[in-house]
């Protein structure tokens, strides 16, 4: 059902999030470092796979090799670009209820596998390494896809509550444009 609500294929969705699927051991351990953790996580939703890492009884996935690197002023013009939105969505979430802010920073966590202040501060690390001249490692590109992905989801729920026509368009325009910037940022990075 979620995958299908994304607009894809139940295989696309495994692939997608294979590095986010854990056995059953691993589960349970998760399950239990949670609750013997419980102060540290107190009011916040966390997933097995974050206890496990902030744990360190499981490691981050190591930055691979490069990708092909593209023209670097111009993924760092689209990562700007893709910044900048996920930075002001994140300042409107911080304006709404109580409710409806956690109930989307929930959604976020559920889709990306962390929070959106992780996802921030991976958007600012991987700006300042194509500074630096690095190119889209493949864990760079994994995190964009997934990016790219709950912004396609969030397209799929405007158009399952939005009634207006005239407004159900023109977001569906912007939305469109956050995930097609980073359909271009990643096109940079491919080999042709």
């Amino acid at each position: 059902m979620v995958a299908k609500n994304m607009g894809m294929t139940t295989d696309e969705f495994y692939r997608m999030n294979s590095q986010h699927i854990l056995g059953a051991e691993q589960a349970g351990w998760g399950f239990a470092l949670s609750a013997a953790f419980a102060p540290r996580y107190h009011g916040q939703e966390i997933g097995c796979i974050q206890v496990l890492m902030d744990c360190g009884a499981l490691a981050p996935e190591p930055q691979t090799a490069q990708v092909v690197q593209g023209d670097s002023k111009e993924q760092q013009r689209l990562l700007a670009r893709v910044q900048a939105t996920l930075e002001e969505q994140y300042a409107g979430w911080q304006k709404m209820n109580v409710f409806e802010r956690q109930w989307v920073l929930r959604d976020f966590k559920k889709m990306m596998a962390l929070s959106a202040e992780q996802a921030l501060q991976q958007l600012q690390q991987l700006s300042g390494r194509l500074a630096a001249g690095e190119g889209l490692g493949l864990t760079d590109r994994q995190f964009l896809e997934k990016l790219q992905a709950y912004w396609q989801h969030q397209l799929a729920l405007l158009k399952g509550y939005e009634k207006d026509k005239q407004k159900l368009e023109q977001n569906t325009q912007i939305i469109t444009g956050w995930a097609g910037d980073i359909a271009a940022l990643l096109g940079q990075g491919q080999t042709p």
